[in-house]
């Protein structure tokens, strides 16, 4: 039986302190019997990681990057769900204008997240800060949504769409907040679906 994996890959340049908040991020992911994984960005890296051309992009720039959507494939069946990160801004071109963006990914495909969103924050919450916008790009990965924006949780859990990045770190901090018991048992039954589905 093949276990999924999410894979944190990286360049050289993310200071440790932002790599090991990245990190912690995903091991929570664990509990559901999800394989954690981190590697510097290199061709090895990308192996089995689903939609990997703007992981690349991201994982390799050495400045800001302009990502228009990251492409899936329905029946890609590769096992890996990459995040790449960067200490550059992500640009998407939106309604005609550019937008930063703290993060951007979509269910059962990869995701992409900018450090540099965290320099927003207090000194105290910058490390709480990346390693909630992680979790909460590999629970987008995870947890399908009928518009097929990031989730939208109703119970007021991590999984709750931010309105910005400064009130979404303040509320996970403050509140304490993690996945609640509807997230839990969505990324539940999309582990169990992708396990019928490769094996």
């Amino acid at each position: 039986m093949q276990n999924l994996t999410l894979r944190l890959i990286y360049p050289p340049s993310v200071p440790t302190p932002q790599l090991k908040a990245a990190r912690s991020g995903l091991e929570s992911f664990s509990r559901f019997g999800i394989n954690v994984e981190s590697a510097i960005a290199s061709e090895k890296a990308f192996i089995d990681v689903r939609c990997p051309v703007p992981l690349r992009n991201v994982a390799y720039a050495d400045k800001d990057i302009r990502i228009d959507s990251f492409p899936g494939i329905s029946d890609d069946q590769r096992t890996v769900f990459g995040i790449a990160i960067t200490p550059h801004s992500i640009i998407i071109r939106d309604g005609g204008k550019d937008r930063i963006l703290v993060a951007m990914g979509g269910y059962l495909k990869s995701g992409a997240i900018s450090l540099r969103c965290s320099k927003e924050l207090p000194e105290r919450m910058r490390q709480k800060g990346i390693t909630a916008a992680v979790k909460y790009e590999a629970g987008h990965l995870l947890i399908p949504s009928p518009d097929g924006l990031a989730p939208n949780c109703d119970n007021g859990c991590l999984m709750r769409r931010p309105t910005s990045f400064l009130q979404f770190v303040h509320d996970i901090v403050s509140n304490n907040l993690d996945f609640c018991k509807d997230c839990c048992h969505a990324i539940e039954e999309t582990i169990r679906q992708r396990r019928i589905n490769l094996n």
